[in-house]
């Protein structure tokens, strides 16, 4: 979850630049990530966060998100990249199959919910669920990029106007849920078929560094580096200084609670050895 957790930082602080949320959605062969995997379209151009190796990220940009740049409604679409007849920015160094759903981001579109969820969860240090649609054949009531999202407590966001699609993917994200684990499913339905991205969230690990000594530095960035949530504490006011860990998401002075006295009586050890004369 560390780019997810990045991709919220970013649209937390400059959610002007924020343009598209790109997400892995199916993969089969050989392929460097796995359904999932996110990344986040900047205004400049730029990504944050990965769907690949580096292969896929400039056409991600070039071919799905910086059309959305141009205003107006723009749906979300799905990108789909092969290895071997397609020629990739970096070169791609695998033979699978990836698609790609890319969505507009904007107030109150589904992937500006999305990352409420997510960032709700987070800070509340729960897990989640998400049912994404991304593949939608024949007549269903049904759009590329509607949700379901379930967290831990039961409670539902978003809807699938399709009854039946809807309890199918509700229970999908229980089971989910329940197992943390994502993968792609097919619901058949008389209407025709919906491919759904099923996947666990989960709020990053919490570590707590108590003493913001020097040593504590290398480890504050490794810990972040690797996707933890990271609090340093310090009772010294002087050591604990935002400035010192620009990492962490958290730095904090703390007071130890005053502990009673306590009065220890040693009594000296009975003996076990023996003396005889």
């Amino acid at each position: 979850m560390k780019e997810l957790a990045t991709i919220l930082g970013i649209c937390s602080l400059h959610p002007e630049n924020a343009l598209a949320l790109a997400t892995l959605v199916k993969a089969s062969g050989s392929t460097y990530r796995r359904p999932g995997a996110r990344m986040l379209v900047l205004r400049n151009g730029e990504p944050s966060g990965s769907v690949s190796a580096g292969c896929l990220e400039r056409d991600v940009v070039e071919k799905g998100a910086r059309r959305l740049a141009k205003g107006g409604e723009h749906p979300a679409d799905v990108r789909h990249f092969r290895g071997g007849g397609h020629r990739f920015g970096a070169g791609l160094g695998c033979k699978g199959v990836v698609h790609v759903l890319v969505e507009p981001l904007r107030p109150g579109s589904a992937a500006d919910d999305f990352l409420r969820f997510a960032g709700g969860l987070f800070q509340r240090r729960q897990s989640g669920a998400a049912a994404t649609v991304f593949e939608v054949r024949g007549h269903l009531p049904v759009r590329v990029g509607d949700r379901l999202m379930l967290d831990t407590g039961g409670h539902v966001a978003g809807r699938i106007e399709e009854q039946s699609l809807n309890t199918k993917m509700l229970a999908a994200a229980t089971e989910a849920l329940s197992a943390n684990r994502t993968r792609t499913m097919e619901f058949e339905l008389p209407g025709g078929a919906a491919q759904v991205l099923v996947e666990a969230i989960d709020a990053p690990a919490p570590l707590v560094i108590f003493g913001a000594g020097h040593d504590a530095g290398p480890l504050s960035r490794l810990a972040k580096e690797v996707g933890f949530h990271v609090t340093v504490a310090d009772v010294r006011p002087a050591y604990a200084q935002v400035a010192r860990f620009p990492e962490a998401d958290a730095v904090v002075v703390v007071r130890p609670r005053k502990l009673p006295r306590w009065v220890w009586t040693i009594e000296p050890r009975p003996s076990s050895c023996r003396t005889t004369t």
